[in-house]
């Protein structure tokens, strides 16, 4: 990351170098060479640094998020400022505290809004809905496309002569020989031949020359391979050469991101869970549906999975029968007690589609998995061998995949202005939301326990606003309603009808809003004198330290999730009852019983209570 801030601000001070209105770049340039010039002084250069990462950061602004430009800008003044305090460096003793860039403010659009004209007749979650649909029809249709180049390549490896209907068998034998070549230059060096500093063998030289031009694809019949833009009289250049080359050998960048975004707009997951998803994701299948997870969670639910079921998912098998049950009612026990049910990023329930032309998830996932297989061998240092989206690459070898937007014709959907990763993600959780009527339904999606992020960064569209605010409207005037109750006067004083306050008190009982003000449901439970009396009696007191001390103990045993939501509630009352018993100065008491159980306990005459075993 370091590298690439770099060449991004070389870039930038090299492009503004001896403009007028950037006098910052050619200094700042001759400094990082060693060359400062002796009329500027120190204080003088860190001004020209401080106003170069500015311009910098606004140029940044302009291609990549607000996160990624000041992640970059930050990166950059760290390294300014290391370069500073060495010894021996003639480079000006710059600090990174003398400026600050602006934090991401949130402000990325929705897909629902960014006024395309197939979204002209829609509003709210229905634009959002449809531009989802636009944008996954898409990406699949790039995947495709890529798929295609690569079944071609395939079927070059696999035939020894051309088919019989071939335009040019010449120009077959040549991408044949290219490919071959291509291949084995992975498997004995580990890189491509279009790599940094390789040079393609003597023998192969004309042979690469003849496919810079596009006619010998189209005589090859491999028109799928080329891309449409290029004419009879044009000529490849070495870039494209090079995708179209690794395209016919396995997926590159943009095959994997037509995938990753597909698997975006399905699962709302974020860039870096869908990017480290494992290599084998599955954490069970069954007839009906098939269960993807993250590496912990798949760990963890082999663990605690008995040996039958295991079996089955070393297998890849689906389950039926007693295996199915057994792994259906773990999984649903390792859910509650793990709390893996408020991280819907960890784990995915994709359903079994049964169609002609299956373009659902699991589909497209085997079919990716079928290209990424064919380049595993390929990966001589297995640095991907625990990676399910990866990439072939000129240059770098086999990586695992980034997702980027910006690989697609710019003719479609994916190449819009707006359409990036976060765009995606906030109109999937505005459909949640609509779907679930509920904040608190979409944390899950959005990977955010809390709504400090969400909030401000996903759900603040104006159609999200509104919605929201009828909802709140509505629990008012349901609370005032039930307030106003007992009051009549108020009531008329505030020009309130009574048809409409008894219309919120009746939907108020109905939606359980009575019952959580205390309203309702309260009575039959209820002590007679309203009070909790406790006896501070010696075995009250014993019986009151033995429960503490196990409520405390069964936090080693079950999940985060239940214990925040069963325990910590009982673990409170249990303090509550202590505290009470040091504000009346039964404290001493309540020692010498808690002295004499925990004696009885470690003379194993009596065992802790059992609580939440069931």
């Amino acid at each position: 990351m370091t590298e690439r801030a770099f060449r991004h601000l070389l870039g930038f001070l090299k492009s503004k170098a001896g403009k007028a209105a950037f006098p910052f770049a050619s200094p700042i340039v001759d400094a990082l060479k060693g060359d400062r010039a002796p009329s500027l002084t120190d204080q003088k250069y860190v001004q020209m640094i401080v106003s170069g990462l500015r311009g910098h950061h606004e140029d940044l602004a302009a291609r990549f998020t607000g996160k990624t430009a000041s992640h970059f800008c930050s990166t950059v003044s760290r390294l300014l400022e290391f370069l500073g305090k060495l010894g021996d460096s003639r480079f000006p003793p710059f600090e990174r505290r003398l400026i600050s860039f602006p934090e991401f403010t949130g402000d990325v659009r929705s897909l629902g809004s960014l006024g395309w004209l197939e979204l002209a007749s829609l509003v709210g979650a229905q634009a959002e809905r449809e531009a989802l649909n636009l944008v996954r029809e898409q990406a699949v249709k790039e995947f495709e496309k890529f798929e295609h180049r690569f079944e071609a390549g395939q079927h070059f490896l696999g035939e020894g002569s051309p088919p019989h209907d071939c335009p040019s068998p010449e120009a077959w034998h040549a991408i044949k020989t290219a490919i071959v070549a291509e291949r084995h230059s992975w498997i004995t060096t580990g890189t491509s031949l279009f790599g940094a500093n390789r040079r393609w063998p003597s023998e192969l030289e004309a042979i690469r020359d003849k496919l810079l031009l596009p006619d010998t694809w189209r005589d090859a019949g491999c028109s799928c391979v080329l891309d449409a833009k290029y004419s009879s009289t044009d000529r490849i250049n070495n870039f494209h050469l090079s995708s179209m080359i690794l395209g016919l050998l396995g997926p590159t960048l943009p095959a994997s991101n037509a995938i990753m975004i597909v698997f975006c707009t399905d699962s709302g997951w974020n860039r870096q869970p869908i990017k480290d998803l494992p290599r084998n994701p599955y954490v069970f299948r069954t007839p009906e549906e098939i269960v993807l997870g993250s590496e912990a969670i798949i760990s963890s639910f082999k663990t605690r999975a008995n040996h039958e079921v295991v079996v089955y998912l070393e297998r890849g098998e689906p389950l039926t029968g007693l295996a199915y049950m057994a792994a259906k009612e773990e999984w649903g026990r390792f859910l509650q007690e793990y709390g893996s049910s408020t991280q819907s990023s960890d784990y995915l329930t994709v359903k079994l589609v049964t169609k002609a032309e299956d373009t659902s998830l699991l589909s497209l996932l085997e079919r990716y998995s079928k290209m990424t297989d064919a380049i595993r061998p390929l990966d001589v240092a297995e640095a991907c061998a625990d990676r399910f989206f990866v990439n072939l690459t000129p240059r770098y070898g086999i990586r695992p995949a980034t997702l980027r937007t910006a690989h697609f014709p710019s003719s479609g959907v994916l190449s819009r202005d707006g359409v990036t990763l976060m765009a995606i993600r906030k109109s999937f959780l505005t459909v949640k939301l609509h779907a679930t009527g509920s904040v608190a339904s979409v944390r899950p999606f959005a990977s955010h326990t809390g709504t400090g992020v969400l909030m401000p960064h996903y759900l603040n569209s104006n159609d999200v606003r509104e919605e929201l605010n009828l909802q709140i409207r509505f629990h008012q005037n349901a609370v005032q309603a039930l307030v106003l109750k007992e009051r009549p006067d108020a009531a008329a004083c505030l020009s309130l009808a009574t048809a409409d306050m008894e219309w919120y008190r009746r939907l108020a009982s109905f939606a359980g809003i009575a019952a959580a003000i205390g309203l309702e449901g309260i009575a039959a439970g209820k002590p007679e004198n309203g009070l909790l009396v406790f006896e501070p009696t010696f075995e009250n007191l014993r019986e009151l330290f033995l429960t503490h001390l196990a409520l405390r103990r069964c936090r080693k045993r079950i999940g985060l999730a239940r214990w925040a939501v069963q325990v910590l509630p009982l673990l409170a009352i249990a303090k509550a009852f202590g505290r009470a018993l040091r504000a009346q100065g039964l404290w001493p008491a309540y020692l010498k019983a808690a002295r004499a159980a925990h004696r009885d306990l470690k003379a194993c005459q009596i065992t802790l209570p059992v609580v939440m075993e069931v």
